[in-house]
């Protein structure tokens, strides 16, 4: 019975959203890492790669991420991205007016290729049982206003709370039915370059499928709609695989189908690397004769 009525809610969630207006432009929200919930992985070192033909932008990440704390209730994890963003001679506040603010000038920021560091974010990943939607693994992320604004849409001063949860079915005994959703709420940014409109609240609706042909191999496909902002119809492959010892060697490929005024990039590649934790020595050291 629960589990008929969760899909209800979800189907009743995703037909509210799909609904939605809103304008053009929104900051970029990336994934979370929800790997670090199942695969006790300590460390993770992702590059990533995202092109737009239409508008000429494209978009370096390097991103490290690392697990504060591990326990019963979940994990705290910090990660930091380093961003490098080429705009072709298409500035944002002349590809998207509306997001302009006072102390907006022609041509900022004056620069077509701006790197820097993102904004550094500090999360927890976690499991939990809600009425009515029964067992779900849920997200909430804090990212902190320590970017340069020249990076936005991409990262700019600003404060962000996310808030994701989805759950899963077994359709067979390898195979995962996951859905699920969030929001994203701006809580404030620094300088008068950007209009309010520039930080809209945003949510997200998911759904995709898992399957593990061995405890350590993932391939997962989702689709992802996003409403509030900056309109998103994304596609996502993503693999996981064993290497040597405990290291785990993560890809991924999306696809964006939003119209081309609206998005942020067409294709986007990643490649990582996840580590375990450090061994900590015992502290037993041998007596010297």
């Amino acid at each position: 019975m629960n589990a008929t009525v969760g899909r209800c809610a979800l189907t009743a969630a995703i037909c509210t959203l799909l609904a939605s207006v809103a304008p053009a432009a929104a900051p970029w929200d990336d994934d979370l890492p929800w790997t670090f919930l199942d695969d006790g992985r300590a460390f993770r070192v992702t590059a990533s790669r995202y092109d737009d033909p239409s508008s000429g932008w494209n978009l370096g990440v390097l991103e490290v991420a690392t697990v504060l704390r591990r326990g019963d209730r979940g994990v705290a994890y910090l990660r930091w991205p380093h961003l490098d963003f080429a705009s072709d001679d298409l500035p944002v506040l002349e590809r998207w007016p509306d997001v302009a603010g006072e102390g907006a000038t022609a041509g900022w920021p004056g620069e077509t290729q701006v790197s820097g560091w993102g904004r550094p974010a500090a999360g927890w990943l976690g499991r939990m049982r809600a009425p009515l939607l029964g067992p779900l693994v849920c997200g909430a992320e804090l990212a902190m206003p320590f970017a340069s604004n020249a990076l936005y849409p991409f990262a700019a001063r600003s404060i962000a709370l996310r808030l994701q949860a989805r759950r899963e079915w077994r359709l067979a005994e390898r195979v995962a039915l996951e859905a699920g959703g969030g929001r994203t709420l701006n809580l404030g940014a620094a300088g008068d370059v950007f209009s309010a409109s520039a930080f809209p609240g945003r949510s997200e609706l998911a759904a995709g499928l898992a399957w593990r042909p061995s405890p350590a191999t993932v391939v997962g496909l989702a689709a992802v709609r996003g409403v509030g902002g900056r309109d998103s119809r994304r596609l996502r492959l993503a693999l996981e695989l064993p290497l040597r010892g405990e290291l785990r060697l993560q890809a991924g490929w999306t696809r964006e189908f939003a119209d081309a005024p609206d998005r942020l990039f067409r294709d986007g590649f990643s490649l990582g690397l996840a580590l375990p934790a450090l061994a900590v020595p015992d502290g037993n050291v041998d007596e010297a004769p």
